[in-house]
């Protein structure tokens, strides 16, 4: 079953790198968000259960998205701006 997964995978990459090339960035951004379910399907096969698709794509964006979305986000926000305060909110997926 993973085999048949990858394969999604790479044909959804080529299905994307298409689409830019062709300047259907719509279509493009469309297919590249079902990127992460495919890799959470690969990753979690214990939570490919209808009722868990939320919670696999929670644990899978929370692993590997979240921790380099937005590294030292404050530090760098501050030198940009002049050591300025502000606040910056950083949203985070719980897994539940």
């Amino acid at each position: 079953m993973t085999t048949s997964k990858l394969s999604a995978l790479i044909n959804v990459i080529n299905i994307v790198n298409d689409a830019l090339d062709k300047g259907a960035y719509k279509s493009a951004l469309f297919c590249a968000l079902s990127i992460s379910d495919i890799c959470g399907q690969i990753e979690y096969p214990e939570l490919d259960k209808q009722n868990c698709v939320g919670k696999r794509y929670k644990k899978w964006y929370n692993e590997n998205i979240y921790p380099y979305e937005i590294p030292n986000h404050k530090e760098k926000f501050n030198e940009r701006h002049d050591n300025k305060i502000c606040e910056t909110r950083v949203y985070r997926y719980e897994f539940f």
